[in-house]
């Protein structure tokens, strides 16, 4: 499956790019995202210089966003949490401007039936 996303080669520099999706590493469970939530003044900071975000242990070049929602595509062999077609919100450090994100299963939450994803991203 190819991924697309957002990318931030360096700093003040957006562009759009496409690869290959990886199989989820053990505990990371991999979401089809429908929707990822943007943070006007987090993200500029990040864009801008990477003095805001290193110490989260990002530097450029990396796929910016840290909250999205979507469907389980697959698990990690160590997931227990989540089966594939749950309706989840996922929250990695960086990477959820993309229609699918990796993430530690620890960082990825059931939403309920009744919440809507459109609303579930605001996590």
């Amino acid at each position: 499956m190819l991924r697309k996303s957002v990318y931030w080669p360096s700093a003040g520099v957006a562009e759009y790019h496409e690869s290959e999706t990886r199989e989820p590493k053990d505990d990371e469970v991999l979401i089809a995202n429908h929707y990822s939530l943007i943070s006007q003044s987090s993200e500029h900071s990040w864009f801008i210089n990477d003095k805001a975000h290193v110490v989260l242990g990002t530097t450029f070049p990396f796929i910016p966003g840290y909250s999205a929602s979507g469907y389980v595509e697959s698990v990690g062999k160590n997931v227990t949490k989540f089966k594939v077609g749950d309706k989840v919100i996922g929250a990695p450090v960086f990477g959820a401007h993309s229609n699918f994100a990796y993430v530690d299963e620890i960082n990825t939450y059931a939403v309920p039936e009744n919440v809507k994803l459109d609303d579930a991203v605001f996590l």
